[in-house]
């Protein structure tokens, strides 16, 4: 009897790189308010290949989600009309909006 062993194959191995499958998912999020099964169609990729490559849809999601908020608070100081305490108020009560998907308000 032939035993397999379970590999696991690193990122920079796989047939897609994660960071693309990230950009990808970012996108589809914001257009569809989700993460579904049609974003492995839109990446040219087999679901098998995709969720293999991002260890569940947990993870993605939640990595999908970290990035939007990184660019947002990135971007959030150059965008503050004001200084100070009141550049922090204005900038922790329009973060939320800024990353919803479309038609989601």
């Amino acid at each position: 009897m032939l035993l397999r062993e379970n590999l696991i194959v690193p990122h920079d191995l796989r047939v897609i790189a994660y960071d693309a499958i990230v950009a990808g998912a970012r996108c589809h999020f914001l257009r569809e308010g989700t993460i579904g099964m049609q974003l492995a169609q839109e990446l040219a990729v087999s679901r098998a290949t995709l969720y293999r490559a991002v260890d569940g849809r947990d993870r993605l999601l939640g990595d999908v989600l970290w990035s939007l908020a990184e660019r947002t608070y990135a971007q959030a100081p150059n965008d503050a009309s004001s200084h100070g305490v009141d550049a922090i108020l204005e900038i922790s009560h329009r973060s939320p909006e800024s990353n919803q998907p479309a038609g989601v308000r």
